[in-house]
């Protein structure tokens, strides 16, 4: 069988051939404005997260009533440190940080406590001008202090009051009298309510009722 070649040709060229158009992939433009370094990755996150977890800052003003300080049980290094737990006061406040207090309370059986057969010495018998705080420290709270009276050197109420509203890393600050009985009673007792809490005592903001003792509790604290 023999082919005419330009009838085959002619018959082609009638053919129309769909040859589908792979259409070309397009290559996304990238804002080199918005690309963010790692470091300036990790600056946003540690900025975040400081806003989300920012620590609390909270302060125990301990005992700073004027039998501690001029009366019954006072002495030349309360007095001495007056101005500066005034000056702390001020400072927590300015910075909206709650301020507490405890007021070493006795009643006029006082003598017959076990405490008052060791220490024989009238003081803080509350409703009396010794039991009261020193003028100066009530003037720096300006009444907006949480007050919690004690008959023990430490507060147990105050250490579990601080326990349901701190968390981890916030900073617990004591400062008072006296350095070796209350001060240090009340530190022991809210680091052990609050463990994963920093507490701070002040040297500076405390007294002792010796140089001697007042050193040694700064150590064991």
């Amino acid at each position: 069988m023999f082919y005419n070649f330009a009838t085959l040709f002619t018959c082609l060229s009638l053919i129309t051939v769909n040859i589908p158009v792979i259409p070309q992939p397009k290559i996304a433009q990238i804002d080199e404005s918005h690309i963010m370094t790692l470091s300036e990755i990790e600056e946003e996150l540690t900025v975040s997260s400081e806003e989300t977890e920012s620590n609390e800052f909270e302060q125990a003003v301990i005992d700073m009533q004027n039998d501690f300080v001029t009366g019954s049980l006072g002495s030349k290094m309360a007095e001495m440190i007056v101005p500066a737990v005034c000056e702390k006061i001020r400072n927590y406040k300015a910075q909206g940080s709650t301020v507490f207090m405890t007021l070493d309370t006795h009643f006029k059986d006082y003598l017959e406590t076990p405490e008052g057969k060791k220490l024989p010495v009238e003081h803080c018998i509350k409703g009396t001008e010794g039991w009261q705080p020193v003028a100066q420290v009530a003037e720096a709270i300006g009444g907006s202090a949480e007050v919690y009276e004690k008959s023990t050197f430490g507060s147990a109420e105050l250490a579990q009051h601080l326990a349901e509203i701190t968390k981890a890393g916030d900073e617990i600050e004591l400062c008072g009298l006296c350095t070796d009985i209350c001060v240090v009673s009340n530190a022991l007792l809210i680091k052990a309510f609050c463990p994963e809490c920093e507490v701070i005592v002040d040297a500076n903001a405390c007294a002792g009722v010796t140089e001697e003792s007042h050193k040694a509790a700064l150590v064991t604290m």
